[in-house]
């Protein structure tokens, strides 16, 4: 079978303007017609490289999220690319398309990765350069929060919320979804005027010392919110600025239960993604919409986090949509598509024992791996799932709470999370091995925390495998992440067919070859 060929365009900065380079592994010429017109790709790619991605770690349906790598390989023994070292690539997209040959017209070439340049070095300067990419969650690990507190705000009767010298260089709390108990930041301590979150909130109820206080009027400025009359025991708010007023000094801490989305769909995990990726200057072009939208539908449960502190943004959304098992992952044109860690669906593709790859890199024959699975450290499957929920971020104990509070509500505000368990004592009498789950979340409610409980324990009370096999690129264009493929092996289950769910791909396009890792 002959290789494919592959075209690479990148973009750099020269210091004073955005350049464009073009290179390929064979040497290849666009057309007038084409976009770009006229332009020579020059055969400057000694590999194309690897590319890994994956849901979340390798072989893992559950954890942190992980940005995808690889890198290209550049010939540069003629010097025709030094000039590429006084470049500036870093942070730059980079789009690599896949073309049967350099006679093949250009609109016959498919687009395999667009992604982002994280550099440019080399570990043999004479004959080659190595660009490093990233796929598009690149450019969601940077900070969510950059705004911070000024210190301008020295003293009463000032129309500003920007805190005192104690609060200067702070960053500025951030809520998203629903919150509980989140610390209120004393934005003009002058003035008793709180903040919860840097932009427009749904709700807001303030406590003293856990004693939930009368809400008042609303007011659109902070001008406004000061000049109010606000009557002891009760607060204002200026909610499109996520800040609330008090009508006396507190006596205890100053903490409160915010709510960011106005209806409940808007709190929902997909939602709260989509807002993320506002705040670091994605559009709606950015992500596809019915995915996220097929995620609400099948996870519409309420959750909400609270920052305070320095947070990369796909961290933040990494929280919200790992709480139901859920990730975000970018499409081969850059786009993010929203999937789920699920009981695999109606396989979009077969792989056989003739469709895997051996040694040599000629079909048929090829070995394939069975791991053990990492999400539960190796033992077989769980008996029992807890799930951490409805968080509270300022904890208080007896010495910080008013004496009128119940004991209930003091048990309540003493500890961090609540707990939803889903368990089935009988599979450790199959299982001997098997252990227990135990997750931290955004969820809210405790209905929802038992429900996705309930349903992970579907997912991991029963035996999973994960399975590692090599086939040819070509004949996995439709096994992405996310995907289902029915693997037929010989092996055990996997004799008549196994639904597998696509968890993770290891690209290697020099040699034609994609290492699958599939879960189910």
């Amino acid at each position: 079978m002959r290789a494919s060929e592959y075209l690479v365009e990148v973009e750099a900065h020269d210091g004073a303007s955005i350049v464009k380079k073009y290179v390929s592994t064979c040497g290849y010429v666009t057309g007038p017609a084409d976009t770009p017109a006229n332009t020579v790709y020059a055969a400057a790619i000694a590999d194309a490289g690897t590319y890994s991605s994956s849901f979340f770690g390798t072989g893992r349906t559950t954890g942190k999220a992980e940005v995808g790598y690889g890198d290209i390989i550049l010939a540069n023994a003629d010097g025709a690319l030094d000039d590429w070292l006084s470049l500036a690539f870093d942070g730059r997209p980079i789009t690599i398309r896949r073309i049967a040959s350099p006679q093949a017209a250009f609109s016959s070439a498919v687009t395999v990765f667009t992604g982002t340049v994280q550099s440019l070095d080399s570990s043999s300067a004479r004959t080659t350069l190595r660009l490093r990419i990233y796929d598009r969650r690149l450019v969601l690990d940077k900070p969510l929060q950059t705004n911070r507190y000024g210190g301008t705000t020295t003293s009463g009767g000032m129309n500003t919320a920007d805190g005192n010298d104690d609060l200067k260089d702070r960053l500025k709390p951030l809520v998203f979804g629903k919150a509980f108990n989140v610390p209120a930041t004393p934005a003009n301590a002058y003035d008793l005027i709180y903040q919860v979150h840097d932009g427009a909130v749904s709700s807001i109820i303030a406590y003293d010392g856990g004693v939930a206080l009368e809400a008042g009027a609303d007011f659109a400025t902070i001008a406004a919110l000061r000049a109010a009359t606000i009557q002891p025991g009760t607060f204002a708010t200026a909610k499109a600025l996520g800040l609330f007023r008090l009508g006396w000094s507190p006596a205890f801490d100053v903490t409160a239960d915010v709510v960011e989305g106005a209806a409940t769909a808007d709190r929902y995990p997909a939602a709260i993604a989509k807002r993320i990726m506002a705040r670091m200057g994605l559009s709606a072009a950015d992500y596809g919409a019915a995915s996220f939208a097929a995620l609400d539908a099948a996870a519409p449960i309420e959750c909400g986090i609270y920052l305070d502190s320095e947070t990369n943004a796909l961290d933040a959304i990494d929280k919200v949509m790992s709480s139901v098992g859920a990730s975000i992952v970018p499409d081969a044109l850059g786009v993010f598509q929203a999937g789920r860690i699920a009981v695999p669906g109606a396989p979009v593709m077969t792989i056989t024992e003739h469709d895997v790859l051996n040694d040599g890199g000629d079909q048929g024959g090829g070995s394939f791996g069975v791991i053990a699975n990492p999400d539960m450290d190796g033992a077989v499957v769980a008996w029992r799932v807890i799930l951490k929920y409805r968080q509270i971020y300022q904890t208080q104990d007896r010495s910080a709470l008013a004496g009128k509070i119940s004991d209930a509500t003091r048990a309540y505000l003493a500890k961090q999370w609540r707990e939803a368990t889903a368990d089935n004592a009988g599979i450790k009498t199959v299982h001997l091995l098997a252990d227990e789950m135990t997750a931290e979340t955004a969820i809210a409610a405790q209905a929802d925390a038992e429900a996705e409980a309930a349903r992970r324990l579907g997912l991991y009370g029963v035996t999973r495998f994960v399975l590692s096999v090599d086939v040819r690129i070509s004949d996995a264009v439709l096994a992405t992440l996310g995907a289902s493929v029915n693997a037929v092996l010989p092996l055990g289950l996997f004799r008549n067919g196994r639904a597998m769910l696509v968890i993770g791909r290891v690209e290697e396009r020099s040699k034609e070859r994609v290492t699958l890792t599939l879960w189910g």
